[in-house]
């Protein structure tokens, strides 16, 4: 009883100690997180599990398939205001051609100018220049019924500032 005991305690702290360290490994390695915001009253209802459903301007920053249900032209405009002056604006266009529909979307998170501070020789904190930050993505989609099937494809442009410090991207 006293070895399945102890078994018991060891096996619970190596799994505890081992998330531990997982959740620390990958922090602050990833670029471009505001992708992930959710975009469009709907989709945000829903989880953002809005692949499959579509019919929405707003499905071209989910799934461009889902483009090819929409059979008029629709635009779509958000703005959200965020605490400590974090402010996310997101514009998306559809328009139905005869060769399939076609999107456009942008999406600009923005922050206010940051205090600059930082660490001197001595480890005290020095007053620098203050600095703002951004990211802004462009979306091009293309979507067409192909023998039944929807499909679609998106070309994303993106950039990240943060103070004089830029990154972009493309997917």
């Amino acid at each position: 009883m006293k070895i399945l005991k102890t078994g018991i305690i060891f096996s619970l702290l190596v799994i505890i100690f081992y998330s531990l360290y997982a959740i620390d490994e990958k922090a602050g390695t990833a670029g471009f997180q505001f992708l992930r915001i959710g975009v469009g009253a709907r989709q945000s209802a829903m989880g953002e599990a809005f692949c499959g459903v579509g019919e929405d301007v707003n499905t071209i920053f989910y799934n461009p398939a889902g483009l090819d249900g929409i059979k008029g032209p629709e635009i779509s405009i958000s703005h959200n205001q965020w605490f400590a002056d974090i402010s996310r604006q997101a514009i998306a266009g559809v328009y139905p051609a005869k060769s399939g529909n076609l999107g456009i979307g942008v999406l600009y998170l923005h922050m206010d100018e940051f205090t600059g501070y930082d660490i001197d020789s001595q480890g005290d904190p020095v007053r620098i220049p203050n600095f703002t930050c951004y990211d802004v993505a462009g979306i091009i989609s293309y979507s067409r019924r192909f023998r039944g099937i929807s499909t679609g494809i998106n070309l994303k442009l993106f950039q990240e500032k943060l103070e004089n410090e830029k990154v972009n991207g493309l997917a």
